[in-house]
């Protein structure tokens, strides 16, 4: 038996459908939760600001060593302060240079700002946008994210529905979808 929040996930009932409207933040959130899905879960996202952090420290403290060594051992604090300000100045750059690619990829998908609609039907998920439309089968699904503001439902290691929670009436109504797809999949909703 699943079980989402303490309650019994046996017999739930149909949510209506929902309509929204894909925006940049669910494209942000679907791209960070693909990122889940990789060797390190939910790590996977942060493990990049370290690799970017560790190839800054070993060639600034390299720097940092040699300044040391030069003054024969008096420290050189502008050295040290240089060095920290460029580690956060690298980390912010590569926060940045991150959404601006992402904010650039987002612009080409035909789902960019599109109005869509997604029934929960016996057979699967139907969505439908002005030009495109389908069903997913339940068997299809193959994970279930459930964060605080939307639910991702992966149909793939790198495909996503991206239910919103401002699509839903209530909380109530966003807790009873989540729970009907996982009665519906064999995956649990994992928050």
């Amino acid at each position: 038996m699943l079980s989402t929040e303490g309650h019994q996930a046996t017999e739930a009932a149909m949510p209506p459908g929902i309509k929204y409207t894909y925006l940049f933040e669910d494209y942000l959130a679907a791209t960070r939760a693909r990122a889940w899905n990789g060797v390190f879960g939910r790590h996977t996202y942060w493990i990049r600001y370290c690799m970017w952090a560790a190839l800054f420290l070993v060639i600034v403290s390299a720097q940092v060593i040699l300044d040391y060594l030069k003054t024969k051992g008096s420290p050189d604090l502008g050295s040290t302060a240089l060095a920290l300000a460029g580690f956060a100045g690298l980390m912010i750059f590569a926060w940045l240079l991150e959404w601006l690619i992402a904010r650039l990829a987002y612009r080409r998908l035909a789902i960019a700002d599109a109005d869509v609609v997604l029934r929960f039907e016996a057979d699967g998920i139907h969505w439908s946008m002005s030009h495109h439309s389908g069903v997913v089968a339940w068997s299809g699904i193959q994970d279930i994210i459930r964060t605080p503001r939307r639910i991702l439902v992966f149909v793939s290691k790198a495909e996503a529905f991206v239910l919103p929670r401002r699509a839903f009436t209530s909380e109530n109504a966003f807790a009873d979808a989540a729970r009907y797809m996982e009665t519906r999949t064999s995956t649990g909703a994992r928050p």
